[in-house]
């Protein structure tokens, strides 16, 4: 299943078990970011804006399990503000 919110798109997966364990990945692609430097800035941009709006999937009263996977997009290297925004629309989306 998945969720977008240009320029960012999630994958998730639910799982059926008893404990509380919410996995991520970041991914940006090598075909349009062909310098390493640039792919790594984007995917600590993701990692920090999901860091911190990550509260919202444990607001819930019943526990969540979920693999979730975000994928940059863009073609063009956005502004950290506009990954954080997009980060909160589809985490809230998510819950």
């Amino acid at each position: 299943m998945s969720h977008i919110a240009h320029p960012v798109l999630l994958f998730y997966k639910p799982l059926t078990q008893e404990k509380q364990e919410i996995k991520a990945a970041f991914t940006v692609s090598k075909k349009n970011f062909k310098r390493a430097v640039d792919r790594n800035k984007i995917k600590r941009h993701l990692r920090e804006a999901y860091r911190q709006e990550k509260s919202y999937l444990y607001e819930g009263s019943e526990p969540l399990s979920y693999h979730l996977v975000f994928v940059y997009t863009g073609k063009k290297m956005s502004d950290y503000h506009v990954i954080a925004k997009q980060m909160q629309l589809l985490l809230r989306k998510l819950v």
